[in-house]
């Protein structure tokens, strides 16, 4: 068993990049790659970074063990919903998901 951790981003907006940016900092955790819907976006962080441009939030969910979710919060509750239900941990930016409902879906999974 490793005790490296591979670590993905979702989302690659100024958030995203922040994320990457810390998680360099953090011994024990491979900054695996990265996803986001706008392509250009994912492609500059993973050339900034060094790191794999993911094709979809499901390949880089399946390959990780954790991701940051820094999409807007109207879709943290599907991404985090992929993430958990691919057994992977993560970590999401405020707020949280846009609505209770929302909220309770994920604590739920």
């Amino acid at each position: 068993m490793s005790n490296i951790i591979n670590y993905g981003i979702l989302g690659a907006g100024h958030l995203g990049n922040y994320h990457a940016q810390q998680i360099q900092n953090i011994s024990g955790v491979n900054l695996l790659g990265v996803f986001d819907v706008v392509p250009k976006n994912a492609l500059q962080l993973s050339k900034n970074y060094n790191i794999k441009m993911f094709s979809s939030a499901k390949e880089l969910v399946a390959a990780c063990d954790a991701v940051s979710i820094t999409t807007p919060a109207s879709n943290h509750c599907s991404s985090a919903s992929l993430a958990l239900k691919n057994n992977c941990n993560l970590f999401i930016e405020k707020p949280f998901t846009k609505n209770i409902k929302e909220a309770k879906k994920i604590i739920a999974l």
